[in-house]
C-alpha cells in the first residue's frame, strides 16, 4: 500500500489518518502481509526546519497505527 499525507495542509490529516486506518484494516483482510509505504508530499527539505511543519509531520506519524 502506498500512503501520501500531504504536509502543509495541516487541517486535513485527520481526515488522512482516519482513511488510512480504513485502508490498513482492508488490507489485513485482503492481503494480510501487505507492505506499507508513507510519503510526506510537499516537504521541501528546507521546509523541515520549520517548527510548524515539524509539528504537523510529527502528530499524524505518532498518531498513525496500522496494527490496531
Amino acid at each position: 500500500m502506498i500512503f501520501v499525507i500531504d504536509t502543509q495542509n495541516s487541517t486535513r490529516h485527520d481526515v488522512a489518518l482516519q482513511y488510512f486506518s480504513e485502508c490498513t484494516k482492508f488490507a489485513k483482510i485482503h492481503s494480510p502481509n501487505y507492505e506499507i509505504l508513507v510519503l510526506l508530499h510537499k516537504a521541501d527539505p528546507d521546509i523541515f526546519n520549520t517548527p510548524s511543519v515539524q509539528q504537523n509531520l510529527k502528530y499524524p506519524l505518532l498518531r498513525a497505527n496500522p496494527h490496531d
